[in-house]
């Protein structure tokens, strides 16, 4: 059953982008769907990019993901406050939740293909 539960976990990020992409075509312009899209499925793409460095690496463990993340968010903190010499936690968390959007999309990618790769290259030697 578990098996299941991170299978799902792994392919549902790309779909559900898309799907949420699509539903609020009424409601909103193409530059804030991707938006909406992104926000709604940027948790989805952590926890796959997880799951999938568990399955390659066999080492990496939720704290690591963890300590991640909060050393992201403190350095865009750090960096809002050396700016705007201010702290405002919903534009800093707006940052943060986008730039995590990019930064494990892409990693999810990479990943995907790497894995594909290795079990290619696996099977033919």
């Amino acid at each position: 059953m578990l098996v299941y539960i991170v299978s799902s976990l792994i392919i549902m990020p790309p779909l559900v982008f898309f799907l949420v992409f699509k539903l609020t075509k009424r409601w909103y312009p193409k530059k804030k769907r991707v938006h909406v899209a992104g926000d709604a499925t940027t948790l989805l793409f952590v926890f796959a990019v997880y799951f999938l460095l568990r399955m390659q690496l066999m080492a990496f463990e939720f704290y690591h993901l963890l300590l991640f993340l909060c050393s992201m968010f403190l350095l865009f903190v750090i960096l809002h406050w050396k700016l705007a010499d201010e702290i405002k936690l919903m534009k800093v968390w707006k940052g943060f939740w986008r730039s995590s959007f990019l930064l494990f999309s892409t990693a999810y990618i990479i990943l995907i293909v790497l894995g594909i790769a290795t079990r290619m290259f696996h099977a033919f030697s």
